[in-house]
Parts: C-alpha cells; sequence; structure tokens
C-alpha cells in the first residue's frame, strides 16, 4: 500500500538525459524558423503561402514542447529559452494580426446599402411629417461637418464581408497561436480597437455622430428633426446590417476559442450602442411642445421595430435594458407631449374674429394633427390605454353625427378605442375654444356662423380621414 501511495516517478534516469537531448534539438529548429522570421521586415502573410505555414507549425511545435519542459526533472534553463521564444512569437502574431486587420478592414459601404426601390412608409423609420412645418436643416450648431449621408433604406436584410473570406482563415489561424500563448487579453484589445474604430466610421457614414446632450436640447427643433432622420436611418442600418455584421465577423475570427469569442463583440460595440441611447434620452429632454410629437412617436416606433433585431445580436442584460429605458423614455416623452397638446388647444387665446365667420387657423392646426394622429394608432392605444377616460357624453354643440362616427372606431373586443376616446376630448377642447371665440362677435348670426363654418369643417375632415374607417 505504501508503494502504491507514493507520487509517480518521471522518466528513468538513464533516458531523461536522451528526452532532454531531444527536446534541445526541437526547441532550436523551431527557435531557428521562429526568429529568423520575427526578425524579417517584410510581413509573414504577405510572403509565401508556405512560409505562414512553416512558422505555424514551429509556433505549434515550440507549444507542444512547453508541457514537458516544464516538468520537474527537465531543464529549467531550456525551459526559459522556451518562454523567451514563445513570447516573441506572440508579440509577432499580434503584430502579423494587427496589421492583417487595417489592410483588410472595411467599413459599411453606404452607396451599397443607399439605392432600393422601395421607398420607407409614410411615417415608421422616420418618413413621417408633422402637420407644422416643413423639415429644414440648421447650421445654429458649430460642431457640424459635412457628413456624407445614406440614402433612406427600407426593411433589408443585407449582408456583407468587412473583411475577405480569404483572409478570415489566416486572421483565426494567428489568434489560435496568440491565444494558446497565453496571450488572449492582448488579442482582444488589438481587435477591439481596430474594429471599434472601423465601426465608428460605418456610423459616421450613416450620418450619426456623437453630439452633447446640452448641445441637443439647445438646438433649434428644425435642425434638430434632421439629426432625429439621421439617428433613426442610422439605428435602422446598424440593428440590422452593422451590428450583425460586427458579431458574425468575432465569431468568425474568434471561432473555438472562449472566453474571447463572448467578450470581444460587446466589448467593441457597446459604445456605438450606448451613443444611441444618449441621443435618444436627449431627445426626450427637450422641452415638450406639441410639433415634437410625430418625431418622437417616430423613434419609439423604430425603436421598439428594432428590439429584437438589437436582443438577437446583444447577449448582454445589460444593453438589453438599456434598450428598454430608452422606449420607456420616448414612452413617456410621447404621453407628455399629447397633454401638451390639450393645453395648448385650451389655451389658445387669439380673440381676432374671422373674416365672414370663417372656420379659424385653430381647427385647421388641430384637425390636421389629429389626422396625423391616426397614422400612429397602434403605438398610440399602447400609450393611451388605461389613461382616463370616459367618452364624452357630448361633443358641445350639434356636430352632424360625429360622435356616432367616432363612436364606431372600435378595438378588437367590441370596446371603444383609447385613440377614438382621446380625439373626442380633443375635439371637445377645440369646440369649447371655438364656442369662447365666437363671443367676440358682435352680431349673433355670424357668431352662430363662424360655429357652423367650425363644426362642417371638423365633420369633413373626420369623414375624409381614416377616423371614419
Amino acid at each position: 500500500m505504501n508503494e502504491l501511495a507514493k507520487e509517480p516517478r518521471g522518466p528513468p534516469a538513464s533516458s531523461v538525459s536522451a528526452i532532454i537531448q531531444k527536446m534541445g534539438e526541437r526547441l532550436n529548429v523551431a527557435k531557428e524558423a521562429i526568429m529568423r522570421r520575427s526578425s524579417d521586415v517584410c510581413l509573414i502573410w504577405d510572403g509565401h503561402p508556405n512560409d505562414a505555414l512553416i512558422y505555424l507549425r514551429a509556433v505549434d511545435d515550440l507549444r507542444s514542447l512547453m508541457g514537458p519542459l516544464s516538468s520537474p526533472w527537465s531543464d529549467k534553463a531550456m525551459l526559459d529559452r522556451a518562454h523567451h521564444v514563445l513570447q516573441v512569437t506572440a508579440q509577432r502574431l499580434i503584430e502579423e494580426f494587427n496589421v492583417m486587420l487595417v489592410t483588410n478592414s472595411e467599413s459599411v459601404d453606404t452607396e451599397w446599402l443607399s439605392y432600393c426601390e422601395n421607398e420607407p412608409s409614410a411615417h415608421s423609420g422616420g418618413g413621417g411629417e408633422d402637420p407644422h412645418a416643413p423639415v429644414s436643416d440648421s447650421s445654429d450648431d458649430d460642431e457640424d461637418e459635412d457628413i456624407p449621408l445614406a440614402h433612406p433604406v427600407t426593411d433589408f436584410i443585407a449582408v456583407f464581408d468587412p473583411i475577405p473570406p480569404e483572409r478570415m482563415k489566416d486572421l483565426n489561424e494567428i489568434v489560435q497561436r496568440i491565444v494558446r500563448a497565453g496571450y488572449g487579453r492582448e488579442c482582444i484589445q488589438v481587435y477591439v480597437s481596430m474594429r471599434k474604430s472601423v465601426l465608428e466610421q460605418s456610423l459616421y457614414k450613416l450620418g450619426m455622430q456623437k453630439i452633447k446632450m446640452e448641445i441637443v436640447q439647445k438646438r433649434a427643433w428644425e435642425g434638430l428633426e434632421v439629426k432625429i432622420k439621421n439617428w433613426i436611418q442610422a439605428l435602422k442600418v446598424a440593428a440590422k446590417v452593422v451590428f450583425p455584421t460586427e458579431k458574425k465577423l468575432c465569431d468568425n475570427v474568434f471561432v473555438g476559442l472562449n472566453p474571447q469569442r463572448e467578450n470581444s463583440f460587446p466589448e467593441l460595440s457597446f459604445g456605438a450602442l450606448m451613443q444611441f441611447s444618449a441621443f435618444g434620452k436627449a431627445v426626450v429632454g427637450v422641452r415638450r411642445t406639441p410639433e415634437k410629437l410625430f418625431k418622437i412617436l417616430d423613434m419609439f416606433e423604430i425603436t421598439k421595430d428594432l428590439r429584437s433585431d438589437i436582443n438577437m445580436v446583444f447577449c448582454d442584460e445589460m444593453i438589453r435594458t438599456e434598450v428598454g429605458i430608452v422606449l420607456g423614455q420616448l414612452g413617456e416623452a410621447a404621453r407628455g407631449t399629447l397633454q401638451e397638446f390639450e393645453i395648448a388647444i385650451q389655451k389658445d387665446a387669439s380673440k381676432i374674429p374671422m373674416v365672414g365667420g370663417a372656420f379659424h387657423p385653430l381647427t385647421c392646426y388641430v384637425m390636421n394633427y389629429i389626422q396625423f394622429l391616426v397614422d400612429y394608432s397602434a403605438t398610440l392605444e399602447i400609450f393611451l390605454k388605461g389613461k382616463r377616460r370616459e367618452v364624452p357624453k357630448s361633443l358641445g354643440f350639434e356636430t352632424f353625427g360625429l360622435s356616432k362616427t367616432l363612436l364606431e372606431s372600435r378595438s378588437r373586443d367590441n370596446q371603444v378605442s383609447s385613440l377614438a376616446i382621446q380625439i373626442m376630448w380633443l375635439i371637445v377642447y377645440l369646440e369649447g375654444n371655438l364656442d369662447a371665440k365666437s363671443k367676440v362677435y358682435m352680431d349673433q348670426s355670424m357668431a352662430l356662423l363662424f360655429l357652423m363654418n367650425n363644426v362642417h369643417y371638423i365633420v369633413q375632415k373626420v369623414r375624409q380621414s381614416k377616423l371614419s374607417a
């Protein structure tokens, strides 16, 4: 039993010398092949394919020696020499890896993405206009530059190879040796640094640039609308093309290597996604006025639509949570902006009588606004569900069956939709204001004509729109 309990011995003393000698010969051969190429100015992978193959075989032979050389009965001086050669090898491979990434990496080709047959829908993905004024660019931001913007793209699945496929095998071969040599962290740092730069270039080409929150919140709304359009378009391309492409590239470069494969993509892409998040949060912080609602809804819808794409690429729970936070804040901003619209209707104080009792600009403004609300009905139902309120008992004065028309807008459970109720209340507020404005007429018949004209306009707008569908 005592004999069995003893630790296993090394090879017999008679054979130790022969084994060490043989390992020394192998080390010398590997060292000569490695050091000769490691000191060469020309890149190994730029030469004949056999050069890289010979080098990798020498590296593999060196690695296979590290285990036996670490044995207690081995030669420590030989082990130290092997460690030195391995260090030189890793440094050279990291250099080759870096250069190969630099010379072969391409940012997204915006021209390739730009020309698609179909145009975006009326409002989804940044195409919708608000009912107030045409969007125009603004030059009030000193940080603005001439950025080459991608043309609008629609729903698509685009695949491109940021690194030529013939180089992928070489990159993986190099990475395998770097990681096995114990330099996995250094390898990730090189990869992340290079690809992060390319990712930032891609987003810049798409019109997404870093912008400080205070600048966003001080910017004139007309200029900010342009930034929002850029943000929507860039987020769509990033979620559907750029991020999936980077994830696929990471998987291919680090195939068979964990945790390098799992850690590299989140590390290089986290900042880019936070850039989108920061802009969304900055827009949420802008002072709420009615004309801003539709762009906020555009941002909410595209973020909601792309959430599954983002979750599919990013496994990090913190990133997924961040997207949910931005969605929640955009939703709250939309609700608050709609409330501002209600207040604006009730507080409109213009008292100048309309010539001939014509319909008032406020009526045109509110009804056009309501028509745009209907375009976002599915999204607004999410926001308005559970919000107050009961159906108005009446719409004030005679509205030619308008109340019945709106009440016919029902959801699947045969209940009056939340949006229909919201619209009825908006019209109630409008009618209340119009009733007050009619008091400025000295002639009672002109006051009644004013009310009839405005109510007729309201009814016609409802019947001509999706409200009556």
